[in-house]
């Protein structure tokens, strides 16, 4: 198995919320009509805002009291918003996106689609042996390139998201020579476009000269990649014509592995943009 580190605290709001300004709003995730234990939350808001709709008294707090990045905020009752707030950039969505996407690797894991039976009732030839063996782990080997991109969109979102929210790191990045003169637009493009699988000559360098922060050990990523090549381009046989085999294990030390990665940037990354 393997475990799902959360970075966001849970704040509970008993009322509404309602954005009601044109002022800057920043959190982890809103969660309306939440079910959440109140007594689990780390922090517990009374609306004290009152607006009469339909002759009732709407209970709500408004845009000031929404405000912090690392949050997620249960909601009693709903949300609503007049379409004026803009919501900041915010690194801890990056790793909530991340840890979401993970929790749906997860669900398919333990769904026990990958747990085929290995041979019909009457045909046991050479040929179903040989087909059914390979095919045993076909959902592993999707979800083993699943677990890959989902650091590479991690990796991307970070580093377009520090850009767009941080003001000394977006002058960092618009020091360095191959942002200079770019509009945002196309930085953010530039972005985007890098592979983030070429850790030693190319995203080692991007995340020390543009955020300061040194990557953690990524040689079993680069092992990892090297199998994901095969999968990608060869469905489960290496360059020799070898038959590649996904075990659940295998699968799980690559979640591990690649959480204990990206976990150890995102940390090294908060500690330097804060």
């Amino acid at each position: 198995m393997f475990e799902i580190k959360n970075f966001h605290k849970n704040v509970f709001i008993e009322g509404n919320i309602l954005f009601d300004t044109d002022k800057d709003v920043s959190y982890t995730d809103l969660i309306a009509f939440s079910t959440f234990d109140k007594n689990n939350c780390s922090e517990y808001i009374v609306a004290d805002k009152i607006k009469t709709e339909n002759g009732k008294e709407f209970l709500f707090v408004s845009n000031d009291q929404v405000c912090e990045d690392n949050v997620i905020y249960q909601v009693s009752n709903n949300v609503v918003s007049l379409g004026k707030e803009k919501k900041l950039p915010n690194p801890y969505n990056c790793i909530y996106t991340y840890n979401n996407n993970l929790l749906d690797i997860k669900t398919i894991l333990e769904s026990g689609i990958n747990k085929t039976k290995a041979f019909g009732s009457t045909d046991i030839s050479c040929n179903l042996i040989f087909r059914t063996l390979n095919s045993l782990s076909s959902v592993n080997r999707m979800l083993y390139q699943a677990v890959l991109s989902n650091y590479e969109l991690f990796a991307m979102d970070i580093l377009v998201t520090c850009f767009l929210r941080f003001e000394k790191v977006r002058n960092s990045y618009l020091k360095r020579v191959r942002f200079n003169g770019l509009s945002d637009e196309d930085i953010i493009i530039k972005l985007r476009e890098y592979q983030y699988n070429n850790f030693k000559d190319e995203i080692e360098n991007l995340f020390l000269t543009l955020l300061d922060v040194k990557l953690p050990d990524y040689s079993y990523l680069t092992e990892a990649y090297s199998i994901r090549n095969d999968f990608a381009h060869r469905y489960f046989t290496t360059i020799f014509g070898e038959a590649l085999i996904v075990t659940d294990e295998f699968l799980y030390e690559l979640i591990r592995e690649t959480n204990k990665f990206v976990y150890e940037l995102f940390e090294s990354i908060i500690e330097k943009v804060y």
